[in-house]
């Protein structure tokens, strides 16, 4: 008969001698044959609770007894967890005992539940429920628990011989840094070393697409927001999943699915992704890792080492209306040259097809007069960057995005299509700006607006853009904002949200932006770091 041991008690007094096993919990109320999970619990009732429960069948590799190991505490409490081992006669008493405790903790309290499609296990009135928690790598456990992946092995340290590859020392050490701090952030973000699956990742994102469409009928009320049962299951679900660090009793606004907090969330989840590429690679053999790309240094505002960092420096500080004084002088600390190795580049074929339909531009965006003299263009691009109102434009983001979007380029997510998207006036598009000041809001500059004050940076990696050229062709002016627009309206090809004409969320759009809504039409060229001085 199983045997629990005092809370604390170690059998043998050794915590090392303990060996876990795999596989992993994955869904709620499927313990069968488990031997590892990791639970979390957000809300319990109305008190402000985000702990987690993990269990683990161990064995001692002295005397080769079967034990079942329980760990609880508050996600993200640098405190000592509270624990406790149960002694069990057998390797099937021990797994009869590590389901039960499980099925207690998560189904037994729970209920299924639709949300708009999406299925939600919530707490029966009056208990609390565990949800499974997918990690990648996790804090909590036994030392030989913390090495079990989400694959269900023991990592194991494999030798492999090293390629060390030729780099420029500014392209390894941007990459270098770009890999440590997402992952750091990560960590940092996501309480301790844990890192979640990608298959949690692309749970999470559904879940923020179900409370977007949520806020579109209940409004930007908190109390509101707070009463609605639903988005507080959607809310409770995620950061039951995902243990993103949250301050005890922060208030609703804060950490709720409101517009903001899902702007912040689906960024996280960018950077979380980019992360698990990241974790793995070698930075001093070959920090490019899972990258299909290569960069080229074209030196900074100090030093431009080729024409067209040359070219750069000079037009792109003229390149806005200057409506942010608060963002002071730019400074252009690095500039690089991005190379495709995975084909991507379709941008001539969009342009080819833009030029048979022999288009009348009315709308181009401002400071496009440079292009005449851009060196990276022959005069035939030249012409047809022009009569297909191909321009070259401003996208910026967090720090540690940056990783991802070398990775995967700007992305479009189709499962998004027709869905309000929170902080995207024009819908589902990629979003593009003529003037800098305005792309500058995006990054993790101390002064931008967009993303949260000082939220994604890296150290000493503060601020990125990426300069893209943009197949504009004919562009629709809006009148109004349309969220939920997945393409240009017919007989258009992209949309102007026309500054100081069309109505935002809160306010009139003071600057510029573009919206494409096919992938083909743009192709990232350069990444451009800033100065976040202000002088």
């Amino acid at each position: 008969m199983a045997k629990k041991l005092g809370k604390s008690e170690v059998p043998g007094g050794n915590i090392n001698d303990f060996q876990c096993f795999g596989p992993v919990a994955k869904v709620d109320g499927n313990f069968q044959g488990v031997m590892l999970a990791d639970l979390g619990c957000f809300k319990q009732g109305e008190v402000d609770s985000n702990k987690y429960y993990h269990a683990a069948i161990v064995q001692s590799k002295t005397t080769s007894k079967w034990y079942v190991y329980f760990e609880w505490g508050r996600t993200g409490n640098s405190s000592k967890p509270q624990f406790q081992f149960v002694e069990c006669n057998s390797k099937e008493e021990a797994q009869k005992e590590f389901e039960s405790q499980l099925h207690s903790k998560n189904d037994k309290r729970g209920q299924w539940i639709n949300v708009s499609g999406i299925s939600v296990l919530e707490a029966k009135p009056g208990k609390d429920v565990y949800l499974v928690r997918e990690q990648a790598s996790r804090t909590t456990g036994l030392p030989d628990a913390r090495n079990i992946t989400s694959g269900d092995e023991i990592k194991k340290v494999v030798k492999k011989g090293k390629v060390k590859i030729d780099i420029e020392p500014e392209v390894g050490s941007l990459l270098k840094d770009l890999n440590i701090g997402t992952v750091a952030y990560t960590r940092a973000t996501m309480v301790g070393d844990d890192m979640p699956t990608i298959r949690a990742i692309n749970e999470g994102r559904d879940i923020l697409k179900v409370a977007a469409q949520r806020i579109e009928k209940i409004g930007d009320s908190v109390e509101d927001q707070i009463q609605d049962k639903d988005l507080i299951t959607l809310t409770n679900t995620l950061y039951s999943r995902i243990p993103k660090e949250k301050k005890r009793n922060l208030e609703a606004s804060l950490w709720i699915l409101n517009r903001r907090n899902i702007a912040i969330w689906n960024q996280d989840l960018d950077a979380f992704e980019s992360a698990l590429g990241a974790v793995e690679v070698e930075v001093e053999d070959n920090p490019y890792g899972d990258l299909p790309i290569e960069l080229k240094w074209l030196g900074n505002s100090a030093k431009p080492l080729t024409p067209m960092a040359e070219w750069i420096c000079n037009w792109m500080p003229s390149a806005t209306l200057n409506k942010h004084n608060y963002l002071g002088r730019l400074r252009l600390k690095g500039i690089w040259e991005i190379s495709r190795k995975d084909g991507r580049n379709l941008l001539p074929k969009v342009q080819d097809e833009l030029l048979s339909q022999k288009l009348e531009i009315k709308e181009r965006p401002l400071f496009q007069n440079g292009l005449r003299e851009r060196p990276d263009l022959t005069t035939e691009e030249k012409k047809k960057y022009w009569h297909t109102n191909t321009s070259v434009l401003f996208h910026g983001s967090r720090s540690v995005n940056i990783r991802g979007i070398l990775k995967s380029d700007l992305i479009l997510r189709t499962n998004l299509n027709g869905v309000p998207m929170v902080g995207a006036a024009f819908g589902n598009g990629l979003y593009f700006a003529d003037d800098y000041k305005k792309s500058v809001g995006y990054t993790s500059h101390p002064g931008a607006i967009y993303t949260g004050l000082n939220r994604g940076i890296i150290k000493n990696r503060i601020a990125f853009m990426f300069l893209g050229d943009v197949a504009l062709g004919n562009s629709w002016v809006a009148k109004k904002t349309e969220t939920t627009l997945s393409k240009a309206p017919d007989g258009y090809h992209s949309v102007f949200g026309k500054g100081n004409h069309t109505q935002g969320y809160h306010q009139k759009i003071q600057n510029n932006e573009f919206i494409v809504y096919n992938t083909k039409q743009n192709i990232l060229k350069y990444l451009v770091e800033i100065d976040a001085t202000k002088s």
